[in-house]
């Protein structure tokens, strides 16, 4: 499988399992009122760095080459140390403070937050190791958060403590994806690394953060599992939760920041649908249909460019190839 095809493939991994973890995650505290939030990031840590610590110690062909988690690397990886705790909390905490649909409109506003994180932090804006033209991305990237602001003058409600939650939410979510990237280019740390020091050294403070909210007591009482379908929401959530980091890593190293918060566009499309019909979180307007069809005109925008870039290079290297094999053949 080559890399474009690698590349595609965690970006629509990365979408279908970020989408189905926020629906999960939205029925299992407001609709099913599982009381234990840490409990559920706890759990999705450990088994994300257990799989990784055994598939490092694991014999061949099994075992997969990981630096040890060392000071040295804990260092180095301490700002995704400090991201992949504190956004997955607030986006808990966004989930049972705001509507389904509401939340996905504050998340589409993520790629114009990484957009210009990116300027500032990264040199480039690229795309499976494609330059892409930064005014084009940003461009893109303001269509999708004018669709958000569209879709919220008619749409949006929520508490104080939600649009908190939610803006913070689009902030935390950027700069981890924009850290992802810079210490991946800067260090040369492989996604499974970066994973294995993140997930191993978060799953200590989510374990401080369910003792603290009381979530032993509440976990042996039978009301926490009495609604129907509570425990296959748990079991759901856990492993997705688990899966969600690799997908993302792997999605933002082998593509972009930028092109990984553009996957959440079509996610959030996705789970507005849901939201409105399933869930019946929200009724939708005129404004709120307008602001999902310009949201998705952005991300239609940095599809094109990002597709344009690539052909361009594309095109370059086959006619580089020609006129090398045309001049070889005149030498000879």
């Amino acid at each position: 499988m080559g890399l474009c095809s690698r590349g595609l493939v965690v970006a629509v991994a990365h979408g279908v399992c970020s989408a189905s973890l926020n629906i999960l995650l939205k029925v299992l505290f407001s609709h099913l009122n599982f009381p234990c939030p840490s409990t559920v990031q706890l759990c999705g840590a450990l088994i994300s760095a257990s799989i990784l610590a055994l598939l490092r110690r694991a014999p061949a062909p099994l075992t997969i080459p990981m630096d040890p988690l060392d000071l040295s690397l804990i260092s180095t990886c301490l700002p995704l140390v400090v991201l992949a705790v504190v956004h997955p909390t607030l986006t808990l905490l966004a989930l049972r403070f705001l509507t389904l649909p509401t939340y996905v409109t504050f998340k589409r506003c993520t790629p114009l937050a990484t957009a210009c994180l990116s300027s500032l932090a990264l040199p480039s804006v690229r795309h499976r190791g494609v330059a892409v033209s930064r005014v084009s991305a940003t461009l893109a990237a303001t269509l999708t958060a004018s669709g958000a602001i569209i879709t919220a003058l008619g749409d949006v409600s929520g508490t104080r403590e939600g649009y908190v939650c939610g803006v913070a939410c689009v902030l935390l979510h950027a700069c981890y994806l924009v850290a992802i990237e810079k210490v991946h280019a800067e260090h040369g740390l492989d996604p499974l690394t970066m994973q294995y020091a993140a997930t191993t050294c978060s799953a200590p403070v989510f374990a401080l953060f369910a003792l603290s909210a009381g979530d032993p007591s509440l976990l042996v009482s039978p009301q926490s599992w009495a609604a129907q379908g509570v425990v296959a929401a748990f079991l759901g959530s856990i492993t997705l939760v688990a899966f969600l980091s690799f997908t993302m890593l792997q999605c933002t190293v082998r593509n972009s920041a930028i092109t990984t918060s553009f996957v959440g566009v079509a996610k959030s499309i996705a789970m507005a649908v849901v939201g409105l019909t399933a869930l019946a979180d929200a009724k939708p307007s005129f404004l709120y249909i307008c602001g999902v069809i310009l949201s998705a005109l952005g991300g239609t925008t940095y599809a094109v460019t990002t597709w344009r870039s690539r052909r361009g290079v594309v095109k370059h290297a086959e006619g580089t190839s020609s006129d090398e094999i045309r001049g070889g053949s005149d030498s000879a």
